[in-house]
């Protein structure tokens, strides 16, 4: 594994960020919005955008387009591991 994939931690199945000594809930957002987030990040057209559940980091981020999607999925997974550690997909 190599690239942001390699960069996530795995998911904290209590789904808390750590400030200090406290712990809080991350707040949710479905999964378009997370969508739109990342579309907005990668900041070019022609791209679809799909986030969907994962076990294991919570949630991936998956590009199609009948462009090539191979540097833009790189970026796409890079704003999603930013992302996670901020928000957590609502079931």
């Amino acid at each position: 594994m190599t690239g942001a994939a390699a960069r996530n931690e795995p998911w904290d199945a209590l789904h808390k960020i750590k400030r200090g000594d406290q712990a809080m809930q991350k707040p949710t957002r479905p999964a378009e919005e997370l969508a739109e987030m990342i579309r907005d990040g990668l900041a070019e057209e022609g791209f679809d955008v799909h986030v969907r559940s994962n076990p294991r980091t919570g949630w991936e981020v998956a590009i199609s387009s009948d462009k090539d999607t191979e540097d833009a999925q790189s970026r796409a997974e890079a704003i999603a591991v930013e992302l996670r550690q901020w928000y957590d997909l609502q079931a």
